[in-house]
């Protein structure tokens, strides 16, 4: 296993080469936020708060894609093979909604470390911390994906 400093190294040598393609689909998160303004530009005030509803749904799942297209493009990259920008955003839409059921079993879990206080919230963390990848490089889905998070988080990484 690498140490963590030759991690870094490694992760800002593979962004710093690939920063354009990384630039390029971060660049869209800017579209949701023309359209937050645009929703406050609307002269009514009801249709307003229905457009910026709208608009902050649409931008949080656009927020997920992303991140699931950053994902899988930086680990074909890291794998060394070309992250194919036909594919990856489809392979990503494909995977979106079984992302975004990972991230709110996650929330809920940390919300309930958090009811039992401080502590058993930042332990689950770190050990359900890596779920998102777990679903997407590993294919786990749902509670699989907690458990594999689980089982490759060390309760030793708290002390980090």
């Amino acid at each position: 296993m690498s140490s963590i400093p030759d991690l870094v190294r490694a992760s800002v040598l593979l962004y710093r080469t690939h920063a354009r393609l990384f630039v390029g689909y971060a660049s869209w998160l800017l579209l949701s936020y023309a359209a937050i303004v645009l929703a406050t530009l609307i002269p009514n005030a009801s249709a307003s708060a229905v457009a910026g509803v709208v608009v902050q749904l649409t931008d949080g799942l656009l927020w997920f894609w992303i991140s699931v297209i950053t994902i899988l493009a930086a680990a074909a990259l890291a794998d060394g093979k070309e992250a194919d920008q036909s594919t990856v955003p489809w392979q990503a839409l494909s995977l979106l909604g079984s992302f975004v059921w990972v991230a709110l079993l996650q929330g809920l879990v940390f919300a309930g470390g958090l009811l039992l206080l401080i502590v058993p919230a930042l332990i689950f963390l770190v050990w359900y911390g890596f779920a998102p990848q777990a679903l997407l490089l590993d294919g786990k889905k749902g509670l699989d994906a907690l458990s594999a998070s689980r089982q490759r988080a060390h309760f030793s990484a708290l002390s980090f």
